[in-house]
């Protein structure tokens, strides 16, 4: 049986939170909280190398993307 992936999508990670952005803040809590409990993040890569029907995608695996490529993005969650 086949899993389902979580994909977590940002679109903006900068100080002025509201409901289209994340502080940095909360978005270190977020990734904080995935490793905590044994989150492991999946590339687009990683998925390609998959086969179909593989049962690859653990339990514990999630996906994470930022839309749009916004600079706030690289500046705040990429360090």
């Amino acid at each position: 049986m086949s899993r389902c992936l979580p994909i977590l999508m940002y679109h903006h990670v900068n100080p002025v939170g509201n409901f289209i952005n994340v502080t940095p803040e909360r978005f270190e809590a977020q990734m904080r909280y995935l490793s905590v409990h044994g989150y492991k993040s999946l590339t687009i890569d990683d998925l390609k190398r998959m086969s179909p029907g593989q049962d690859g995608i653990s339990q514990r695996s999630v996906m994470i993307t930022f839309d749009d490529g916004w600079l706030d993005n690289w500046l705040y969650a990429f360090p």
